[in-house]
Protein backbone atom coordinates (compact mmCIF):
# COMPACT_ATOMS: atom_id res chain seq x y z
CA UNK A 1 0.00 0.00 0.00
CA UNK A 2 0.79 3.52 -0.54
CA UNK A 3 1.32 6.06 2.63
CA UNK A 4 2.68 9.40 3.18
CA UNK A 5 6.15 9.38 5.23
CA UNK A 6 9.09 11.47 6.38
CA UNK A 7 11.71 9.84 4.66
CA UNK A 8 14.58 11.97 4.79
CA UNK A 9 15.14 14.83 7.22
CA UNK A 10 18.11 17.59 7.78
CA UNK A 11 18.76 19.33 10.60
CA UNK A 12 16.26 22.16 9.54
CA UNK A 13 13.76 20.41 7.09
CA UNK A 14 11.88 17.44 6.90
CA UNK A 15 9.36 16.80 4.27
CA UNK A 16 6.83 14.02 3.57
CA UNK A 17 6.88 11.80 -0.11
CA UNK A 18 4.95 9.18 -0.95
CA UNK A 19 6.08 5.36 -0.34
CA UNK A 20 5.16 2.10 -1.29
CA UNK A 21 4.65 -0.75 0.96
CA UNK A 22 5.25 -4.81 0.46
CA UNK A 23 2.28 -6.94 2.29
CA UNK A 24 5.13 -7.46 4.61
CA UNK A 25 5.45 -3.87 5.46
CA UNK A 26 9.35 -3.40 3.97
CA UNK A 27 9.00 -0.42 1.63
CA UNK A 28 9.31 -0.92 -2.23
CA UNK A 29 12.59 0.84 -4.46
CA UNK A 30 10.77 3.81 -4.96
CA UNK A 31 9.04 7.54 -3.82
CA UNK A 32 7.29 9.75 -5.08
CA UNK A 33 8.34 14.06 -3.81
CA UNK A 34 6.63 17.01 -4.93
CA UNK A 35 8.73 19.42 -6.77
CA UNK A 36 7.53 22.26 -4.42
CA UNK A 37 8.83 20.30 -0.70
CA UNK A 38 7.07 23.18 1.11
CA UNK A 39 2.97 23.11 0.10
CA UNK A 40 3.51 19.49 -1.46
CA UNK A 41 1.56 20.52 -4.09
CA UNK A 42 1.37 18.54 -6.78
CA UNK A 43 -1.08 19.98 -9.47
CA UNK A 44 1.14 23.01 -10.16
CA UNK A 45 4.56 22.04 -9.36
CA UNK A 46 4.38 18.49 -10.21
CA UNK A 47 6.13 15.06 -8.89
CA UNK A 48 9.19 13.61 -8.91
CA UNK A 49 9.54 9.64 -9.46
CA UNK A 50 12.74 8.33 -7.45
CA UNK A 51 14.53 4.87 -6.54
CA UNK A 52 15.75 5.18 -2.82
CA UNK A 53 19.11 5.65 -4.06
CA UNK A 54 17.65 9.58 -4.54
CA UNK A 55 17.98 9.20 -8.07
CA UNK A 56 15.24 10.72 -10.77
CA UNK A 57 13.53 7.92 -12.52
CA UNK A 58 10.20 9.61 -14.03
CA UNK A 59 7.63 12.41 -13.47
CA UNK A 60 4.19 12.68 -13.00
CA UNK A 61 2.90 15.99 -14.09
CA UNK A 62 -0.97 17.91 -14.05
CA UNK A 63 -2.14 19.67 -16.12
CA UNK A 64 -5.50 21.80 -15.93
CA UNK A 65 -6.80 21.89 -19.71
CA UNK A 66 -9.71 24.16 -19.38
CA UNK A 67 -10.70 25.49 -16.27
CA UNK A 68 -13.93 26.24 -17.35
CA UNK A 69 -14.95 22.67 -17.14
CA UNK A 70 -12.25 21.75 -15.16
CA UNK A 71 -10.63 19.20 -17.72
CA UNK A 72 -7.12 17.92 -16.66
CA UNK A 73 -4.46 15.56 -17.58
CA UNK A 74 -2.61 13.70 -15.70
CA UNK A 75 0.86 12.43 -17.32
CA UNK A 76 3.23 10.16 -15.64
CA UNK A 77 6.13 8.79 -16.94
CA UNK A 78 7.18 5.83 -13.46
CA UNK A 79 10.44 4.85 -15.13
CA UNK A 80 11.69 1.91 -13.77
CA UNK A 81 9.20 2.04 -10.54
CA UNK A 82 6.18 1.41 -13.47
CA UNK A 83 7.52 -2.77 -12.89
CA UNK A 84 7.96 -2.68 -9.04
CA UNK A 85 4.47 -0.86 -8.47
CA UNK A 86 1.40 -2.75 -8.33
CA UNK A 87 -1.57 -1.87 -9.73
CA UNK A 88 -3.18 -0.66 -6.64
CA UNK A 89 0.22 1.45 -5.57
CA UNK A 90 -0.89 2.85 -8.89
CA UNK A 91 -4.37 3.26 -8.20
CA UNK A 92 -3.49 5.73 -5.31
CA UNK A 93 -0.86 7.62 -7.24
CA UNK A 94 -3.89 8.47 -9.47
CA UNK A 95 -6.46 9.29 -6.31
CA UNK A 96 -3.75 11.68 -5.15
CA UNK A 97 -3.21 13.26 -8.56
CA UNK A 98 -7.37 13.79 -8.69
CA UNK A 99 -7.20 15.30 -5.06
CA UNK A 100 -4.68 17.34 -5.83
CA UNK A 101 -6.08 18.36 -8.82
CA UNK A 102 -9.85 18.66 -6.66
CA UNK A 103 -8.10 21.05 -4.04
CA UNK A 104 -6.09 23.20 -6.46
CA UNK A 105 -9.10 23.62 -8.96
CA UNK A 106 -12.07 22.32 -7.36
CA UNK A 107 -15.09 24.96 -5.94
Amino acid sequence: YAQERVLFHDDEDSWYVMVFLNADGTMKDCYLEANDTWMHDWATEGVTVYNMDREQIGTITLTLDNSLTNAFTIDMDLGEAGETLSAMDKTAIYWRCISEINDTYGD
